[in-house]
């Protein structure tokens, strides 16, 4: 694979113009582009082009239930696209576009299921004949079915599954955002990252990495023992970490041992003081 840097900044308008052609013309041929954003960086590709989207999930090792965001150059694009846009949305769209406005809709068949990942909505409109009711959207819905028809509504939505998805998809992945030093880890630091809460579905958390720090101490803590606290040193900082759910790590990963960790900045409040923590995601011996 090929990458070539496209500069669009500190040069003439003409040099710009080609630098975005060249974007426009990779992403059309089924390659990727680069770009940052306001938090860390985006990835661009052909919505349309599964073997393009199917790019992007391989190179942010993104799960499958994890759709891509479909941008658009004009209102009208939406009616190309999506197979049917309520009342509600078209006031929104047309009050808050253009700008940084997602809005989840019905795909039409143009648009390829490795863009939009697993969806649920779509796997139980194929076992509607199971249902008495169901709703929803492409990555949350709900359902109601009789007793009866339990174990053959199980039996389709996993035929369903079987054919939509690949090996890959069922491999968990960790989606890292930005590799950090240590000496980004600072307490000023997770309070800029507060800034951009609510955090949630198209503005999801952003996800770190630290690599070869040693484990300072390691223990399981909470009820059963579930959850695992760590501490660790790298150039002689020390940082907090917990990893809720994590607690099973504590039986392969020791004192001293040298470690990669993916993981999320918070703020820990404790007795009016306030400290950088470390919100585990996973764990990485070397």
């Amino acid at each position: 694979m090929e990458t070539e840097l496209l500069n669009i900044e500190k040069v003439s308008p003409e040099e710009k113009a080609a630098a975005l052609k060249k974007a426009g013309e990779i992403i059309r041929e089924g390659g990727l582009v680069a770009f940052p954003t306001e938090t860390v960086y985006g990835l661009g590709a052909d919505a349309l082009n599964a073997e393009a989207s199917a790019k992007i999930y391989a190179a942010k090792g993104r799960p499958s239930d994890n759709p891509l965001i479909v941008h658009i150059h004009d209102v009208d694009q939406v009616y190309e696209i999506a197979s049917e846009v309520p009342e509600a949305a078209k006031k929104v769209m047309e009050k808050f576009w253009p700008g940084p406005l997602t809005v989840i809709l019905n795909k039409k068949s143009c648009v390829p299921d490795g863009t939009t990942g697993f969806n649920l909505f779509d796997a139980l409109t194929h076992c509607e004949k199971q249902l008495i009711d169901f709703g929803g959207h492409a990555v949350a819905a709900g359902l109601n079915v009789n007793m009866s028809d339990i174990d053959s509504f199980i039996k389709e939505i996993n035929k369903y599954a079987d054919e939509v998805l690949t090996e890959q998809d069922m491999i968990p992945t960790v989606d890292i955002d930005c590799p950090l030093s240590e000496r980004s880890v600072t307490l000023e630091n997770a309070k800029l990252l507060s800034k951009l809460e609510p955090f949630g579905m198209n503005n999801e958390k952003p996800v770190f990495a630290l690599a070869h720090v040693q484990v300072m101490n390691i223990a399981p803590v909470g009820a059963d023992n579930k959850h695992l606290r760590l501490r660790i040193v790298k150039n002689n900082q020390t940082i907090n970490c917990i990893g809720f759910g994590m607690g099973e790590f504590a039986e392969f990963i020791h004192q001293g041992d040298t470690v990669n960790i993916a993981f999320q900045m918070d703020i820990n409040h404790y007795q009016g003081n306030e400290t950088v923590q470390l919100i585990l995601k996973d764990i990485k011996r070397k």
